[in-house]
């Protein structure tokens, strides 16, 4: 992908998680945009997995639209083998079967200061949160 497919102030983004240490990378399927995080860390024993893809759609135009669910590797349960809360869907994305966390944030989503570096500190502290 050319990085001209992207919105500046995402990719400056992905750009800086990428320094801060993940694993972003940022894929466009006909007009929806997504970013990618690999091996996206997982807390200890709360999981079958240590690490999984994270799928984030990205809304057009970056940073007005509000990111809310993201989807994860299918095959994602629980340290006793459940499937996880509000995680029952099952979509296809980019040519792979992905899990949906319906897991919405606390407060509303302000294109001033919310964006994807805030999107993945959300996703980390839900996962580190969930039972």
């Amino acid at each position: 992908m050319s990085a001209a497919e992207f919105p500046p102030k995402l990719q400056q983004d992905a750009e800086y998680l990428r320094e801060e240490g993940y694993d972003v990378e940022l894929e466009r399927e006909g007009n929806n945009v997504y970013a990618l995080f690999h091996e996206f860390q997982l807390p200890e024993e709360k999981y079958n997995k240590e690490t999984v893809t994270i799928l984030q759609p990205v809304p057009i135009p970056y940073p007005d639209g509000e990111m809310e669910m993201f989807w994860t590797d299918e095959d994602i349960r629980t340290s006793n083998g459940e499937i996880p809360e509000k995680a029952g869907t099952v979509n296809s994305y980019l040519g792979e079967k992905w899990r949906r966390f319906s897991w919405h944030r606390k407060k509303e989503w302000d294109p001033a200061t919310d964006d994807l570096i805030d999107q993945a500190s959300f996703i980390e502290q839900r996962f580190v949160e969930h039972d």
